[in-house]
């Protein structure tokens, strides 16, 4: 696969400078022309574009403060939120759930530099070695000022960073945007015990690649990194989160690079910052790899990848999320936590935006939905096709705080997307 630029990848997701989306149809007119149920679950029409408006809300949700590992006593306290897209406005993790083949990624987020300032952002140093929509970024011809984007990109298998500036010429200042947040999955398998012994950490992909913004990480606490907590009629808090080999099938020592392969059905990686947490991430459960998310009420993010179908022996028996892949983002706070567990904060609406999720073993449709409080929960019913063989899939999703809107947008690298629908599903309605 030829190497991209970031702006490439952007381009081809059809998001170059603050480009203007076509008008979308709304998502129950789709669903009055079409609509069937299947394994539960209701379908309209294959889309390739949704956009979820009217998104965030004022309110609070039980943050988890204290995790006694002794006792599995879990202690929670009231954390407001507001904003546009709140709760969405908080630090977000993404997360890969296998069958699924990342070719690359890019995280554009407004900051506060200028030309002026060094290519490295402070903060920013090197990488040592689930279900069911947001608009283009927001500009208005009245504002003089444009922010210059941080950009981190996995092309080819090699993490790289850079400061992009498509706006043209910036002035001397800039505004900050507001702080965001990750968001959870409600699946709950049981907590994964660590194996007797633990494999050295094979350091960074045996030096191929170089890896500077994003830490790969996973539910694999006790292997390696992070931290194992039996599960007894006491404690239930099983495994916090810790680094993840080049596979995504097990822990590590310490950080790796995502290798240039398909991570296995029913395997999880976790993408975070290469910012290392302090106060502001909140609490963390003590012994866990703990990584800022993705911040700011304003962020697009890019990926290209595949969900290839899996043939395995697993799929035919039965396998817990067997060939059921799933792409989404979590309020951060919740893999800090416990993300399969009860002590977290999604139980109460923290966040979680499924983006691309097959809710079928070996289905070939992909939902999207929000979940926080009643008042910002929805998921629309037209689907995107499952990428599961021919070209990859390049997928936008772009939070827009001034439209208080949330989009996820096929590209045009999509053999697929020519001549598909665009949703558009309002949140409360």
């Amino acid at each position: 696969m030829k190497i991209t630029t970031g702006a490439a990848l952007l381009a081809s997701a059809g998001l170059t400078r603050a480009a203007a989306i076509a008008d979308r149809a709304a998502s129950q007119a789709l669903c009055g022309q079409k609509a069937y149920q299947e394994g539960g679950n209701w379908y309209c029409q294959a889309v390739s574009h949704i956009t979820y408006t009217n998104v965030g809300t004022s309110g609070e949700y039980d943050d988890v403060v204290h995790m006694d590992q002794n006792t599995g006593n879990c202690i929670k306290a009231k954390r407001p939120f507001s904003g546009p897209l709140a709760p969405f406005n908080e630090q977000l993790s993404v997360h890969l759930r296998g069958p699924i083949h990342l070719k690359q990624m890019a995280v554009y987020m407004p900051g506060t530099s200028s030309r002026r300032e060094s290519s490295t952002l402070p903060g920013l140093g090197k990488v040592h070695p689930k279900r069911e929509d947001a608009d283009p970024p927001h500009t208005t011809q009245e504002r003089r000022e444009h922010p210059a984007v941080w950009v981190t990109a996995v092309i080819d298998g090699q993490t790289v960073s850079w400061i992009n500036d498509w706006w043209g010429e910036p002035t001397a200042s800039t505004e900050s945007p507001a702080p965001v947040t990750s968001t959870p999955v409600t699946a709950d398998p049981s907590p994964t015990q660590p194996p007797s012994s633990v494999p050295e950490s094979s350091g960074s992909a045996k030096g191929e690649f170089q890896a500077e913004g994003l830490t790969f990480l996973a539910n694999y606490g006790g292997m390696g990194s992070g931290k194992w907590t039996p599960v007894t009629m006491c404690s239930a808090f099983g495994n916090t989160l810790s680094y993840v080999d080049p596979t995504g099938s097990t822990g590590a020592a310490g950080p790796q690079i995502l290798a240039n392969t398909t991570i296995q059905s029913g395997k999880e990686v976790i993408i975070m910052t290469d910012q290392k947490c302090d106060a502001g991430c909140g609490y963390v459960q003590p012994g866990s790899v703990a990584y800022k998310g993705f911040d700011g009420s304003d962020k697009t993010f890019l990926f290209e990848f595949q969900m290839p179908h899996d043939d395995e022996a697993g799929v035919a028996a039965g396998a817990f999320l067997a060939d059921q892949p799933a792409l989404w983002m979590l309020n951060a706070r919740i893999p800090r936590t416990s993300q399969y567990g009860a002590c977290s904060c999604f139980q109460t609406g923290c966040g979680e935006f499924d983006v691309f999720e097959v809710l079928a073993p070996g289905g070939a449709k992909c939902k999207s939905t929000l979940h926080s409080d009643a008042r910002s929960s929805g998921g629309d019913s037209n689907f995107f096709h499952r990428p599961a063989a021919g070209e990859p899939v390049t997928v936008a999703v772009v939070y827009g705080s001034a439209s208080r809107s949330v989009s996820v947008k096929i590209g045009d690298l999509a053999a697929d997307a020519g001549g598909l629908a665009s949703s558009r599903f309002a949140i409360g309605s």
